[in-house]
């Protein structure tokens, strides 16, 4: 925790805070999709056609699917190209820091 308030205040922006929130934006996105789920069935039931309402409760779950599958490949690729910036900064640290070697010896 007092990791993510130090990158919080980085004035480089050398630390990433989008990688540690990124989880816990997921897991609300997918509590407000199954509130929404939850509301439309109940709505439906409320009409009172039968036929509808048994026919909400396998169709709703599956058309959930659809956005909380699309929501998550968005995020993984933002996940990855947060992880390629990571791998990138270690490459340029260790090439910097190969060639001070390299000079030394």
């Amino acid at each position: 925790m007092v990791d993510f308030f130090y990158s919080l205040f980085d004035w480089n922006m050398r630390q990433m805070i989008t990688p540690r929130v990124i989880r816990l934006f997921y897991i609300i996105i997918c509590i407000i999709y199954v509130i929404a789920g939850i509301g439309a069935l109940v709505w439906i039931i409320t009409l009172g056609e039968p036929a509808l309402a048994v026919l909400s409760v396998f169709a709703i779950p599956l058309v959930l699917l659809i956005p909380i599958i699309a929501t998550r490949i968005l995020l993984e690729a933002i996940v990855i190209r947060f992880r390629q910036y990571e791998m990138l900064d270690v490459i340029c640290y260790e090439l910097i820091h190969g060639a001070e070697q390299i000079k030394k010896g």
